[in-house]
């Protein structure tokens, strides 16, 4: 059985300022992109797209790190500033995890 996992029939907006791609195969290993197009093997881990955009790359740019402890404490300043950069810290660990 093959380990990619073929992302097919989907329209992809690759963000570089082209049009965007319809019905067009995204192949995946280990996590990362390695091709674009062709047809997946008969044993290949299939998932249909049709219908949906895919944008490879996107992430979510506007978070808000320091805002993860209980918002009553923090809009009331009950926390200090070393329990906020702690949450801080744990939310950036977990955001990478």
């Amino acid at each position: 059985m093959s380990d990619e996992t073929w992302w097919v029939r989907g329209t992809v907006v690759d963000a570089r300022g082209g049009e965007p791609v319809v019905g067009q195969s995204v192949v995946v290993r280990d996590g990362q992109i390695v091709r674009l197009g062709g047809e997946p093997p008969a044993d290949a881990t299939v998932v249909d797209c049709s219908g949906l955009v895919i944008t490879p790359g996107l992430i979510d740019a506007h978070v808000h790190l320091g805002l993860s402890s209980d918002m009553n404490d923090n809009m009331r300043r009950v926390l200090s500033v070393a329990e906020i950069a702690a949450d801080m810290f744990a939310n950036c660990a977990q955001t990478l995890e």
